[in-house]
């Protein structure tokens, strides 16, 4: 009896598979040291997931591809190859479910930065309604905004997380939500304001924050890859 070899079939799906998820690997790898070193616990678990993502799929194409054997015997190759391919496109259509997944961030055109430099522009455009505590609340409650009030005893007994350092008075943090679907998943799902006020109730120190876009810089092509800017 003879036998067919069907090898070469794992193989090609390797050689398609493993550049691109190589690819990808390096890419996050890179973005995400590239401005700042990856120091968020986020970042270390995709520094970690990326670094291994070439490796799992090829794990999952030979569990895919060990149910059948390597060799095919003649009267039954055409049943055993069928699965075969199945087992191929499913691998593919994995392949092309991760490439759609990473491909909308890539094509933002700067929303996100925009959406985020508006909101810093409109509260340093209202600073004399975030003069004192009692104005801030007002404007944000007039815009739906969800905010947290923090005295300067509550901040020295407890510091909050997002807060630096405790001031001499009170403390408002606002968080506007991100309307951008594409930035809100892939970015940072809110904007947030911290207004620091002084002991007398004078706005001494105003911060607007958003998780940073990542880039990918590629001299040799003339120009950088950027990820929900």
């Amino acid at each position: 009896m003879q036998y067919i070899g069907r090898a070469w079939l794992a193989i090609l799906a390797l050689f398609l598979i493993l550049p691109v998820a190589c690819a990808i690997s390096v890419a996050v790898l890179y973005g995400l040291a590239w401005p700042d070193r990856p120091n968020e616990v986020f970042s270390w678990a995709a520094f970690d997931v990326a670094e291994f993502v070439p490796w799992i799929l090829a794990l999952a194409l030979f569990s895919f591809t060990s149910g059948v054997p390597w060799e095919i015997a003649c009267d039954s190759g055409s049943t055993q190859t069928l699965a075969l391919t199945r087992n191929m496109a499913r691998i593919l259509a994995i392949v092309a479910l991760v490439w759609l997944a990473l491909m909308p961030p890539l094509f933002t055109g700067g929303a996100c930065t925009a959406e985020f430099d508006h909101e810093a522009s409109q509260v340093a455009a209202n600073q004399k309604s975030l003069a004192t505590p009692t104005l801030a609340q007002a404007y944000w409650s007039s815009r739906q905004v969800p905010i947290s009030v923090v005295s300067a005893e509550q901040c020295r007994r407890a510091k909050p997380r997002f807060v630096a350092a405790c001031g001499s008075g009170v403390l408002v943090h606002a968080v506007v939500p991100v309307q951008n679907r594409i930035c809100r998943f892939y970015r940072d799902d809110e904007i947030r304001v911290q207004l620091q006020y002084d002991d007398r109730n004078r706005l001494a120190r105003m911060v607007t924050e958003m998780n940073p876009f990542r880039s990918l810089p590629l001299p040799w092509l003339g120009f950088a890859l950027h990820w929900a800017r």
